[in-house]
């Protein structure tokens, strides 16, 4: 029953929309700013640039780490629907199709709202996974490599990494950005199981998530600080992780506490 629910949660047209958006609002984020700022300095006849210095700026901006941190300004604001898109509403259509009732038949009512739990993080954590795959990809068509760096906060905990080796640097903001967006997802499934209607299950935890960067940046309550831990001061990855882990219990408990109440509504 977990795999038949899981190929379900991964083959469908709306895990499909969530890898396009996710990978087309990062790729656009890097078009926007350095793409096109490199563009602008190679056509730009400014009498007091030189050729080596044109160069170099270019190289600057077409360099990994900015060419990464510019494809994930804008894909900020869509890692809800790329956690929540997948699989998050299943438990609320599952129940309106009565197709929740065939699979408890088949196990049992814990099994499957373990099952459900499991499946809609998995959704959202490989989804965003593969749009961390494709954005890596299509900088390494274009890096130029000049060692230039991105701007950091000294204090940031990724600082050192992100200078000396990139694709340790990128796997951990991938896996850090994964976990937070299979999170999301679990936001959404735990609204699936307190409201009636599909569209608050995608704009709910929306706004959640963009209220709270938006009044409490950079504090606990900041529910994208794991993505954009480099946009602030003295974030260690202890915080992070604690705030992670924070938002699994509080997410996972009004789910389990809500479905245990609905059971025999199932």
């Amino acid at each position: 029953m977990l795999k038949l629910d899981l190929k379900r949660a991964l083959f469908n047209r709306n895990t499909l929309t969530a890898l396009l958006i996710g990978f087309a609002i990062a790729a656009f984020g890097i078009w926007e700013s350095p793409i096109r700022m490199a563009m602008q300095l190679a056509n730009s006849t400014a009498a007091d640039l030189t050729e080596e210095n044109r160069m170099y700026l270019i190289g600057g901006m077409l360099n990994e780490v900015y060419l990464f941190d510019s494809s994930q300004w804008l894909y900020a604001f869509v890692i809800p629907f790329v956690g929540i898109l997948p699989h998050a509403a299943s438990y609320f259509t599952d129940r309106k199709s009565n197709f929740s009732r065939q699979l408890i038949i088949r196990s049992n009512f814990k099994r499957y709202v373990k099952m459900k739990l499991v499946n809609v993080f998995l959704s959202g954590f490989l989804v965003s996974l593969a749009v961390s795959a494709l954005t890596i990809l299509f900088i390494y068509s274009i890096n130029m490599e000049n060692g230039a760096r991105g701007i950091y906060y000294s204090t940031n905990f990724l600082n050192d990494i992100s200078r000396n080796n990139f694709f340790a640097y990128v796997m951990i903001h991938a896996m850090l950005t994964a976990v937070l967006t299979g999170l999301v997802g679990l936001m959404g499934l735990a609204v699936s199981a307190l409201v009636n209607h599909k569209v608050l299950i995608y704009i709910i935890p929306f706004l959640m998530v963009t209220l709270s960067r938006l009044f409490f940046t950079g504090t606990l309550l900041d529910l994208r600080m794991a993505h954009g831990y480099f946009t602030y001061w003295d974030i260690t990855f202890n915080w992070v992780v604690f705030q992670l882990t924070l938002i699994a219990i509080v997410t996972v408990s009004v789910f389990l506490f809500t479905t245990w109440k609905k059971k025999e509504h199932i």
